[in-house]
């Protein structure tokens, strides 16, 4: 089967759309499909193509008007994660009679995607959070469209070494955040949030004038970086945890949390959201009521190396085993695509499900 993808990732890919597309796009890659990506609607740098690339997709460069000249497009199922870009060539799709699947990763719904759905030019509509779902679903079903998919976002763990960093009493504690620069997904509170944690350092990732005016400053312990500015390669090892809260934006299934479970670093997050489906209190992660709770969940891992670890290894074995098992995740999409069970080739799960009953 032959999907595209409309976008790509961009440098830095530290969470968001980017994760998401990535995660995705390898995993649809494991079990045999043709994955085509079409940027929108920009040339992508050679670092991106050359990712792409290696990863097993093709690269095609047309226009939004040009996609008649992409071999294999025509009929074809195209998705786009969180991709405003992607509805410029939303009537292109339908005259060349594709199956256009939207996947955002917001809990609220921007223009482009409204417009498409005014004009029945949707096919079908990817929640990954039960939350997400009972803020979009009643949105949604207004202008008449009832085809609605959960899927589970995943990463591919496999290739990223689970490898906590270590931290005794008294050694500088690195509490840190990646997000994208909106002021909303930024707590006032911020730097008064870590107070409580001793030895504290904070590493920022997605610092921008917007955000130092709702943050404020960093103080001396703290470094801020722009967005980009580091890879998720280099930023998550840096940490001891992982701290995060919102103004007033609410999480769907945030990509970071993945990432965080994978890499080693215990997340400490709001009580509320997809947080509260991706993590269990003081068995995978922390949840707070506030910022200030949230702080102290910090504080008490860096009191407690034991817990933090026990916390972080624990995360990684639900990441594996139920939250982004690929098998799982896959079955999600073979639904999506409509493809028959036989597609779950080396499934455990398809294995299990096809042993006789015993007496």
């Amino acid at each position: 089967m032959k999907v595209f993808v409309l976008g790509c990732p961009t440098p830095g890919r530290v969470g968001g759309a980017n994760g998401e597309m990535l995660g995705a796009v390898s995993l649809w890659l494991k079990r045999g499909l043709d994955v085509g990506v079409i940027p929108t609607w920009n040339g992508p740098g050679k670092e991106v193509t050359d990712l792409l690339e290696s990863m097993g997709c093709s690269v095609h460069l047309p226009g939004p008007r040009l996609l008649h000249t992409v071999e294999g497009f025509a009929g074809s199922t195209v998705v786009s994660f969180c991709n405003e870009n992607a509805f410029m060539a939303k009537r292109q799709l339908a005259k060349m009679n594709c199956r256009f699947i939207v996947a955002p990763l917001m809990c609220y719904l921007r223009q482009g995607m409204v417009s498409a759905l005014k004009e029945h030019l949707v096919s079908a509509f990817i929640f990954q959070s039960e939350y997400q779902k009972s803020v979009l679903l009643p949105q949604i079903k207004q202008y008449g469209l009832d085809r609605f998919h959960l899927v589970r976002g995943y990463i591919d763990w496999e290739k990223i070494m689970f490898a906590p960093r270590p931290h005794a009493v008294g050694e500088p504690f690195v509490i840190g955040r990646a997000s994208r620069a909106r002021a909303s997904k930024w707590s006032k509170h911020w730097w008064k949030m870590y107070e409580e944690v001793p030895d504290r350092q904070a590493i920022l990732l997605g610092v921008s004038p917007e955000t130092i005016k709702q943050i404020g400053r960093a103080p001396a312990w703290g470094k801020i970086y722009k967005p980009g500015a580091i890879s998720i390669e280099s930023f998550w090892p840096q940490l001891h945890v992982h701290v995060t809260c919102n103004d007033m934006d609410m999480e769907n299934c945030p990509r970071t949390g993945l990432e965080c479970m994978a890499y080693g670093v215990p997340t400490c997050a709001e009580n509320r959201g997809g947080w509260t489906e991706m993590l269990e209190h003081g068995v995978t992660g922390m949840l707070g009521d506030s910022p200030q709770k949230i702080g102290r969940h910090a504080a008490t891992l860096a009191k407690d190396e034991d817990l933090r670890i026990t916390i972080a290894t624990e995360a990684r074995r639900r990441l594996e085993t139920e939250i982004a098992n690929p098998d799982l995740v896959w079955e999600q999409w073979r639904e999506v695509f409509g493809l028959p069970c036989e597609t779950v080739y080396g499934s455990k799960v398809q294995e299990e499900l096809m042993q006789p009953e015993v007496a």
